[in-house]
């Protein structure tokens, strides 16, 4: 689990100025949590606005878990793709026909090119007697931590976010330090749906409850993960 604190105070946040609009809102805490990364000393990505078919996240950050660079990708995956990546990372390396039959494929239907762009891109590897395996590639030590922002509405937040679990390790809802009380004193909603929350002024944030380490994923990680770390983001 990545737990970043603004390191400026660490003591309660107080005041009762809200931000302007929600948008305000969001490029502040953005701007704050970016310089935590950088400070963190971590490799990491972040991207606004990610779209999972109707969910949208108001901000995806890939973070490495070990420091290491992150890799990117000269774009972005398909759907069917992610959905072998996805096997590859819950089963593990197998025969190409076991492969074809967990994604729902008839015969032979990974064995006319589908497969070529994850093999160009050194994601996946094939070897001999039809092994399909993940490459040392592609970027398993990885937190991605999702977050969604709101003025007062704070229960919307939480739906909204206990749906980002689908693709993220952590995810948090971030509101106004005028505003938190509420959802402060409904600590037991966020602890039952594994979600965080963080509490932010225009200057430093809290992180009051922290969210649960997520491991049931589906394909749109995959698909999340190749949105944020394409080169061309």
């Amino acid at each position: 689990m990545i737990y970043l604190t603004n390191k400026s105070n660490g003591s309660k946040l107080y005041g009762r100025i809200p931000p302007e609009t929600e948008v305000d809102f969001l490029n502040n805490f953005q701007r704050l949590l970016t310089k935590d990364l950088d400070e963190s000393g971590l490799a990491w990505k972040l991207q606004r606005e990610v779209t999972v078919g109707n969910i949208i996240a108001d901000l995806v950050v890939a973070l490495s878990i070990k420091g290491n660079d992150l890799t990117s990708f000269p774009g972005t995956l398909n759907i069917n793709e992610c959905v072998i990546l996805s096997l590859l990372r819950r089963y593990g390396a197998t025969r190409i026909d076991i492969l074809e039959k967990r994604s729902g494929l008839n015969k032979a239907g990974l064995r006319n090119g589908q497969l070529d762009k994850l093999i160009g891109w050194n994601l996946i590897t094939s070897s001999k007697g039809g092994k399909i395996s993940l490459a040392n590639t592609w970027p398993n030590s990885i937190n991605i931590i999702a977050f969604e922002a709101k003025l007062q509405n704070w229960s919307s937040a939480l739906k909204q976010a206990a749906g980002y679990k689908i693709f993220a390790d952590e995810s948090y809802v971030v509101l106004p330090a005028s505003y938190a009380q509420p959802a402060l004193k409904s600590k037991q909603y966020f602890e039952t749906n594994g979600v965080g929350l963080y509490i932010t002024n225009k200057i430093r944030y809290n992180v009051e409850i922290l969210s649960k380490l997520n491991t049931c994923f589906d394909w749109r990680r995959e698909f999340v993960v190749s949105r944020i770390l394409q080169s061309i983001s």
